[in-house]
């Protein structure tokens, strides 16, 4: 699939894939020179989650269950006999990156203590709590690196550099969500009683991404095409331009063709 669509003159993607792909560094699909948004009245909801940072205690459990699970043997780790020695590295850092997602994720449930079963609180103090995670993290993006670099085969290596990405993003998002580096960001915090567990997210989001939009897809890429039902407001488009950072497009707007 990845071949085919790295040969492909045109790819079909929906807004999250595309979105996906620029937090991934592009990173997931090739390169392009043109895009258009099919239902683009939506685009704003989907690039405000992708743009800003979202990060659970399921997330982090299924990122390092995933490289490596000790209760199942199985995880991308296992494939090959080599480099074992690194590969001994790295399941040493899962295990402390899992201790101290368990230590952090406590931690938050002690000092906010929700008594509801659905609790959500806005996080208006930088540095609120400490933060075990930042050093897990970095050793096992390194890690990951090191095992990169030893492996020849390159589907391989595209797996385990996806996973030393989401490594760096996870605690690049937890950095930003603890000390508020964003001053236009909301940030908050999720706690939700699921059948088996507390699901405990930590949210950021842009107040306003027509800034980050201008500069990730309208600025640099060549040609961009947003098409709706439902763009217009009162018979304008300022609305959703000044939105999306789409202030200097061509506008064509179009009579329905059905009779109501």
């Amino acid at each position: 699939a990845k071949k085919k669509q790295y040969h492909s003159q045109i790819l079909v993607v929906n807004h999250h894939l595309f979105f996906a792909n620029l937090a991934a560094a592009e990173q997931v699909l090739p390169k392009f020179h043109a895009v258009v948004f099919d239902e683009a009245h939506n685009l704003e909801d989907v690039a405000t989650s992708y743009l800003g940072a979202e990060i659970s205690n399921s997330q982090i459990k299924y990122l390092v269950d995933t490289i490596y699970n000790p209760n199942t043997d199985k995880g991308i780790l296992i494939k090959g006999k080599k480099h074992e020695q690194l590969k001994g590295s790295i399941k040493k850092a899962l295990h402390e990156g899992r201790n101290a997602a368990e230590s952090f994720f406590s931690n938050l449930l002690l000092k906010f203590n929700p008594q509801e079963l659905n609790f959500v609180t806005r996080l208006r103090q930088a540095n609120f709590i400490d933060n075990p995670l930042l050093e897990p993290l970095d050793f096992l993006a390194a890690e990951l690196g090191k095992l990169k670099a030893k492996i020849p085969d390159e589907e391989t290596k595209l797996e385990i550099s996806a996973y030393q990405i989401r490594t760096s993003a996870i605690k690049d998002a937890v950095e930003l969500i603890i000390s508020q580096q964003k001053s236009d960001y909301v940030y908050w915090l999720e706690i939700t009683q699921r059948h088996r567990f507390v699901k405990i997210t930590l949210h950021a989001n842009p107040i306003d991404i027509s800034q980050d939009l201008k500069k990730t897809v309208f600025e640099p890429i060549d040609t961009v095409v947003l098409t709706s039902a439902t763009l217009t407001t009162n018979n304008s488009f300022e609305y959703i331009k000044n939105r999306l950072g789409a202030d200097g497009a061509d506008e064509l707007m179009l009579s329905s063709p059905f009779d109501y």
